[in-house]
């Protein structure tokens, strides 16, 4: 008959088995370095850019209204997060937008503060 092992013993032969492999990783990796170099895939350019008097901001208002309004879905039909529409936006007219977190919330307060004077 067979005895049962316990959930401690079960946990150490797991870990051992993943501490073996990831040694191998690293061997291997040392041996064949080339497995580890990263691949570049060049995405290319979108032909739109921004016209000389908008700015990435304007792209901002522009995400803010659309994720705000709800009006871009992804293909199953859940809503969009910023990060993903705001990398989309960024790519399409070839901007770089720093801190779309921070820039969102700043919009959305001024956004409040101007309804309210």
């Amino acid at each position: 008959m067979f005895e049962k092992e316990s959930p401690q013993a079960s946990l150490l032969k797991s870990e051992l088995l993943l501490t073996n492999f990831e040694i191998r990783l690293v061997f291997t990796r040392l041996r064949y370095p080339s497995i580890a170099a990263p691949v570049s895939v060049e995405v290319p350019k979108s032909p739109l850019f921004l016209s000389e008097q908008f700015t990435p901001t304007d792209i901002m208002e522009l995400k803010t209204a659309l994720h705000l309004s709800r009006a871009i879905r992804r293909i199953d039909g859940t809503r969009i997060d910023l990060a993903t529409l705001v990398d989309v936006l960024s790519r399409t007219f070839n901007v770089r937008i720093n801190n779309p977190e921070q820039c969102h919330h700043t919009l959305i307060n001024r956004k409040l503060r101007d309804a309210f004077s």
